[in-house]
């Protein structure tokens, strides 16, 4: 189970985001984007919590090299979670009242100019029939 936790939460998180992409995508308001941000944050304090359990449970099992990967993935998951905090911290504090992210707008343009490509494209369809 050591090796397969990191890669369990982090996938969990990944169908949220995807999913709240696609809801972004098509436009639609997306209820959990704030949680999502949460999640990530536990997901990062989790893996970090479990790999320092691990390092003490092997007790004198461990070598080097399992030290190593566990020292290389804890600094990853702290830095990744300082900034997902920031982010956290600028996207939902009060002070920020911004009305979209820009992700949402980066989708809603994606959105528009899908839409008006296959508009031309039937057109053009259209004068060939």
């Amino acid at each position: 189970m050591d090796s397969y936790f990191g890669a369990m939460l982090n996938s969990m998180i990944h169908v949220m985001m995807y999913s709240y992409y696609a809801l972004a995508l098509f436009k639609i308001p997306c209820p959990w984007k704030r949680f999502l941000t949460q999640a990530q944050l536990g997901q990062f304090t989790s893996v970090v919590i479990y790999s320092i359990v691990c390092i003490a449970m092997w007790g004198e099992k461990r070598g080097w090299k399992e030290v190593t990967c566990i020292a290389i993935q804890v600094g990853e998951m702290t830095s990744l979670f300082v900034l997902f905090a920031r982010f956290y911290k600028k996207s939902y504090s009060k002070k920020s009242k911004k009305s979209e992210d820009e992700c949402s707008k980066a989708m809603g343009a994606i959105s528009t100019s899908a839409t008006e490509g296959l508009k031309s494209a039937a057109k053009s369809a259209s004068k060939v029939m």
